[in-house]
């Protein structure tokens, strides 16, 4: 039987809104991402489109320069490598390439807003990046998910889930397996009037939509 790997990566990444989300929720980790290929060329997840955007957010392709706001050795990450059979492996990517061709998926606000007395949300076509990499888990290794709803998984709960995975632990720069790249439109300057109008416009547009679905 063939078998394939799934790489989770789970990370303390290095912006303000990181670190409160740890205070806040007492975690060591907040924020995840998952990949087909073991050097990572390709890293999916759900986060913010612009560093200078928190609020808009939705699907995106992670790189070495994003996940560490260019200083990886204050990045703390966990690498985990799943066997799959293959047909899952085939079925979960394919689920992705669906997820990110489709361009009304947004980043779940409501459900990372609420978590603390939530304890998130489920809503019409939106993920936190710990619900979305739970949502392609489910298809690739259901065994080692939990009976519970993806959104009530945060990232720290991926450290005990794969824990018979993990390939390494330590900052990010020392896992030499991730290809370095960069993101120069993450890194955009916006001016504060178009910052305030995009996101004014994303939000609408985006949840808008949903809550007019009910869902």
């Amino acid at each position: 039987m063939e078998r394939k790997y799934i790489y989770v990566i789970v990370s303390a990444t290095y912006t303000k809104a990181a670190k409160v989300i740890r205070l806040a929720t007492k975690s060591v980790y907040n924020h995840v991402s998952i990949s087909f290929d073991e050097n990572m060329r390709e890293l999916y997840s759900f986060a913010r489109l612009y560093y200078c955007l928190p609020f808009v957010g939705g699907p995106v392709k992670e790189t070495y320069d994003r996940l560490s706001l260019n200083r990886p050795e204050n990045v703390s990450v966990k690498v985990y490598k799943i066997p799959v059979k293959a047909s899952a492996y085939y079925n979960a990517y394919a689920r992705v390439r669906e997820i990110f061709s489709d361009g009304e998926y947004a980043y779940n606000l409501i459900s990372a807003f609420t978590f603390l007395f939530r304890h998130g949300v489920e809503r019409y076509k939106t993920f936190t990046c710990s619900e979305f990499v739970s949502h392609i888990m489910r298809i690739a290794r259901p065994d080692v998910m939990p009976e519970v709803a993806d959104c009530k998984i945060v990232p720290d709960d991926f450290t005990r889930l794969l824990a018979p995975y993990e390939i390494y632990g330590g900052p990010l720069n020392g896992f030499n397996d991730f290809t370095e790249s960069s993101n120069e439109e993450f890194f955009s300057k916006i001016g504060f009037v178009p910052r305030w109008f995009m996101t004014y416009n994303y939000i609408k547009a985006r949840y808008g939509k949903s809550f007019a679905k009910g869902h």
